[in-house]
């Protein structure tokens, strides 16, 4: 079993290469093992380099931070899926 810190370096990782460079303040914002043991559920949040950022900052407003669930197989570390994360 692989454990929670090298389950968001694998999400880290992924997210990175299936997004671009283009992602700034990367952040961990949850970690959470699945209750059967087999899966790491990790959400990142982020922002998107390319938005009007020097625009945002002139009007004092903050960029909305995209959130992202990855799921992280627990035994071989592989990444499962990539989803928005659903707030309620």
């Amino acid at each position: 079993m692989i454990e929670g810190k090298d389950a968001v370096e694998a999400a880290n990782r992924f997210l990175r290469n299936m997004l671009g460079e283009n992602l700034r303040d990367l952040r961990l914002e949850e970690i959470e093992l699945s209750q059967d043991g087999q899966e790491w559920d990790i959400t990142l949040s982020f922002l998107r380099r390319g938005t009007p950022a020097a625009l945002s900052e002139i009007l004092a407003q903050a960029l909305p931070r995209e959130y992202k669930v990855v799921a992280v197989s627990a035994t071989t570390g592989d990444v499962r899926s990539m989803r928005i994360k659903q707030f309620a």
